[in-house]
């Protein structure tokens, strides 16, 4: 009797048991091709956001050079400014 439940459970089960491993292998593989388009598009967005940033980086560093020409600028207007001043107080 012991004998005939295992090969009755067997019978029954090991047809649906292989049906759900080849189903669970077809969504394995689904899986797998949906990571690899998933890790070229974070790939191809990853190099788009860090040429961005090079970008922007880029724009700062010009613009921290133009406030500084900006700032020596404004220093020697007042530095010709302040000699006028002097050049026409001495003339007078």
């Amino acid at each position: 009797m012991a004998e005939k439940i295992p090969g009755w459970v067997e019978r029954l089960l090991l047809p649906r048991l292989s049906t759900i491993e080849a189903k669970i292998d077809i969504v394995d593989g689904k899986v797998d091709a949906l990571e690899k388009v998933v890790n070229a598009r974070f790939q191809s967005v990853e190099t788009q956001i860090d040429a961005k940033f090079r970008s922007v980086e880029t724009q700062i560093s010009e613009l921290k050079e133009r406030f500084n020409v900006a700032q020596e600028l404004a220093v020697l207007k007042a530095q010709v400014k302040d000699l006028r001043d002097k050049l026409g107080s001495t003339s007078s």
